[in-house]
């Protein structure tokens, strides 16, 4: 098999997952904008996400010596002595597939910039404590607890963020509706000075055939329409501009609320597949029999999108009959018949997952799965993303942008220190 030697070289591939996963959330997200049933998405996902564990599995896991351990269909031959780790490969896809569509939904409710952050500093602040206990310190606590607290503040940074700009859209909507009840006001005056039977002069943007003779004041053809030139509300997150064609409705305040609590506790279920991966890898609680070798990365890996696969098929039939959130129902048919464009963007979300994981879980196995959380800080790239297409921070206050350079500047920070504090393990 195939594996890494070197921590240069392990935190070569965790910098590469850290990007890949900073990708895949804003793709599950413009297909939900577009109005793609998550549950359709989330299955093209799922199909994605298990075919790089089999591409991986017989590729990079059977090609190579054995010097890092047994080729794949050699550990698959003898799977029945190491039942035991198959069990926490397993459990660690639990927890990621739960974890994984939490965050979906997230997303959803509470766009790229705020989601992402949530769970992902949930995942670091938990996960990272626990693998640095079952790799007995091997990572220098020095180093990694400071990067571990950089996350804890990158995720009040970004809370503030938020804050800061509820206040400010709050600010300008107060504005806008004092500017519409002004406008209205002064058409009703118009429109008492002219009296019934005056004929007003013609001026520009009103339309007054309708209103000859009527006693009625002319009106403004924009405020017939329902709307203001120039209003501020013109300008409104996307996540609001384009709720119409949305495919999760909740109210707009409910969004957000319902968005964090959903990140924070997949975030919080999600942290737990690190240290259970970590554990089918190293055995660190010495459940195999003597001179049987653990699971690697590959084999473990595969075990790990099987009980994905399925449960993703279980809760796709689940979720279809019993759709959240104001969803429609939808049915197999239906999903066979949505394939388009949206659909290749749930696939390729998946790919880019998938290998993501196979990175880390490289780069834990050789230089500590403790530092291997590094790739959490992918907000860094999603929300860049959020920004550059989503327009999630656009129109901010002063002090929005503010917090949200500190939120960046504590992620960097994050991911030099949990990089910082990588060490070669013992036999890799």
């Amino acid at each position: 098999m195939i594996a890494v030697d070197t921590r240069g070289g392990a935190i070569v591939l965790l910098v590469f997952a850290l990007i890949l996963l900073g990708t895949w959330g804003p793709l599950l997200n413009l297909a939900e904008r577009r109005g793609r049933h998550t549950v359709h998405t989330y299955m093209d996902f799922s199909i994605g996400f298990v075919l790089v564990a089999v591409v991986c599995a017989l590729t990079l896991g059977q090609c190579g010596d054995t010097t890092h351990g047994e080729n794949f269909f050699d550990q698959m031959r003898n799977s029945h002595e190491k039942a035991p780790l198959i069990g926490f490969a397993m459990a660690s896809g639990v927890c990621i597939f739960f974890g994984n569509m939490a965050e979906q939904y997230a997303l959803a409710l509470a766009g790229v910039t705020i989601a992402v952050p949530m769970f992902s500093s949930c995942i670091v602040v938990l996960g990272t404590v626990l693998n640095y206990f079952l790799d007995k310190g091997l990572n220098r606590a020095t180093i990694l607890f400071p990067g571990v607290a950089c996350f804890a503040l990158a995720v009040v940074a970004g809370a503030l963020t938020h804050v800061f700009n509820e206040e400010h859209q709050n600010k300008r909507k107060r504005r806008f509706d004092d500017s519409v009840h002004r406008h209205a006001i002064g058409n009703a005056t118009v429109g008492f000075e002219h009296g019934a039977g005056d004929r007003a002069l013609p001026l520009p943007g009103r339309d007054d055939s309708a209103h000859k003779g009527t006693g009625v004041g002319p009106k403004l053809k924009d405020e017939e329409a329902g709307c203001v030139p120039d209003a501020p509300a013109a300008k409104v997150n996307m996540a609001d501009a384009e709720s119409p064609h949305r495919s999760v409705r909740t109210d707009s305040r409910q969004r957000i609320l319902y968005g964090i609590t959903i990140a924070i506790v997949g975030g919080l279920i999600g942290a737990l597949f690190s240290p259970g991966f970590n554990v089918t890898t190293n055995d660190d609680f010495h459940t195999l029999a003597p001179g049987v070798k653990p699971l690697t990365v590959y084999t473990g890996y595969f075990w790990f999108c099987t009980i994905y696969f399925v449960l993703a098929v279980i809760m796709t039939h689940i979720m279809m009959r019993y759709p959240p959130l104001g969803q429609q129902r939808s049915t197999w048919t239906a999903w066979l018949k949505d394939h388009n464009w949206l659909s290749a963007i749930g696939f390729l979300s998946g790919i880019l997952v998938s290998i993501a994981n196979v990175l880390q879980f490289l780069g834990g196995q050789a230089a500590g799965y403790a530092a291997s959380d590094l790739v959490q800080a992918n907000p860094l790239v999603a929300t860049f993303w959020g920004i550059l297409f989503f327009k999630e921070y656009r129109n901010f206050s002063v002090k929005a942008y503010i917090s949200l350079s500190c939120m960046y500047c504590f992620f960097i920070a994050a991911v030099a220190l949990l990089a910082a504090s990588a060490q070669q393990r013992q036999g890799q």
